[in-house]
């Protein structure tokens, strides 16, 4: 089984494996309310689409816990949301729902 905190496999099924990894993806945007987030697998990486007017507004990295960090990193330097309204990166936001609209029919 694959343990999507730590993005190692331990023997599961290439779907558990996948559906694991959409898993912390999942939870990693939960996490992070500013951020799309997406796992891509022909990359085999995790993706992050800033909701927010920064520099880095895609951030990618192999493990959950990498991401994470980078995104923190980006949060810390860009205005609090109280301080300034966040503009939304509408073709991001398009683009995130477009590939996890399109994962349910394939899988």
């Amino acid at each position: 089984m694959n343990d999507a905190a730590t993005n190692t496999d331990t023997g599961g099924t290439p779907a558990d494996d996948e559906a694991a990894r959409w898993q912390a993806a999942r939870q990693l945007g939960r996490d992070h309310p500013r951020w799309v987030v997406i796992w891509l697998a022909r990359a085999s990486e995790y993706r992050a689409y800033a909701l927010f007017r920064t520099r880095a507004t895609v951030l990618a990295a192999p493990t959950p816990q990498e991401l994470a960090s980078e995104m923190e990193r980006i949060e810390q330097a860009a205005p609090a949301w109280g301080t300034a309204r966040p503009r939304l990166n509408r073709s991001y936001v398009g683009l995130a729902a477009f590939i996890a609209l399109s994962w349910d029919f394939v899988v």
